[in-house]
């Protein structure tokens, strides 16, 4: 049974070396890392690097209250951070828990002025805190993404 014990700590131990830990203070408030900045911060932990329409996205697996989870960070062509999400990584299992964590993270930080609306068949919450910024929940079939967008051009003919 002790070596039930040790193993078990040591799993945990390695498991947390290895993904780490996101917070959501951290993934809301830092908007000025650069992908230099961010590969430094996750160095050990396999990043996988996309790029597309002048776009590179860094994806990386990581934990989030005891959650497994996809998060992105998507840089534009001045490598300026723009958005940030976060997704679950084990459907049914996760979907409910951070679908809660999610929400009640946004309402927190961004009010409980949103809109519901459908987006490409999934459901969307979507708080618009100022004109510079949206934050997206989108769920539905045993997902859930927790999205924040910033440094928005404005619309043109304003």
């Amino acid at each position: 049974m002790k070596s039930v014990l040790i193993i078990f700590v040591l799993l945990l131990a390695y498991a947390g070396g290895v993904f780490g830990q996101v917070s959501l203070d951290s993934f809301n408030k830092e908007w000025s890392l650069t992908q230099q900045k961010l590969k430094e911060d996750l160095k050990g932990k396999k990043i996988v690097e996309n790029k597309a329409k002048g776009l590179t996205i860094l994806t990386f697996e990581d934990v989030l209250d005891n959650f497994q989870v996809r998060v992105d960070y998507t840089f534009n062509k001045e490598g300026q951070l723009t958005a940030k999400t976060i997704t679950n990584s084990f459907g049914e299992r996760d979907y409910k828990p951070l679908f809660d964590i999610f929400k009640n993270d946004a309402v927190k930080r961004y009010g409980s002025k949103f809109t519901n609306k459908i987006l490409k068949g999934k459901n969307s919450l979507i708080w618009q805190p100022d004109e510079n910024t949206r934050v997206f929940m989108i769920y539905g079939q045993l997902m859930v993404q927790y999205n924040i967008l910033k440094n928005l051009k404005p619309k043109s003919g304003n």
